[in-house]
């Protein structure tokens, strides 16, 4: 492939971003097709850090303390969370994921993992090992220089 200025290589994947986004995001089957996309990000999160105070998922989600309560009622409603005051501060409440929620969400990423395998078997091997390479340096990137997850896209 010829080289690509940084702008360029920019134009290229901002025009196929919805692409990945679809491929990463799509709309899963079963029980867990009844969550909007930031319930399953919400899911996820706490599953994978444990239990978190509302104001912090308020800050993951980037929404308010009543749009999180929102999400927690509703997520806790169905068995998937529990939210109880925080020992150490009864002021707070923490929300962990349940047994049940656990189980979603193992479904979820199983499923995940499912589809973007079946798409990524259409690349070759070199393909795929460039792929992750890039991304890995990409993360790389970012886990160095945290502010540039921090910058206003503009959007």
């Amino acid at each position: 492939m010829d080289s690509l200025s940084a702008k360029d290589a920019t134009d290229k994947l901002v025009s196929i971003q919805h692409l990945f986004r679809v491929m990463m995001e799509r709309r899963p089957r079963g029980t867990e097709r009844r969550l909007t996309r930031l319930q399953r990000f919400l899911l996820v999160a706490i599953a994978r850090q444990g239990p978190l105070t509302m104001s912090e998922l308020a800050r993951l989600l980037d929404v308010g303390q009543t749009t999180i309560s929102q999400f927690v009622g509703t997520l806790e409603s169905q068995g998937w969370i529990t939210r109880a005051f925080d020992p150490l501060d009864r002021r707070r409440h923490l929300v962990a994921i349940t047994e049940t929620g656990q189980e979603l969400v193992h479904s979820i990423q199983s499923s995940q993992h499912r589809y973007v395998e079946r798409i990524l078997e259409q690349l070759s091997a070199q393909e795929r090992a460039q792929l992750v390479a890039i991304a890995e340096h990409v993360a790389t990137i970012l886990a160095d220089a945290p502010d540039l997850l921090k910058e206003d896209s503009g959007l």
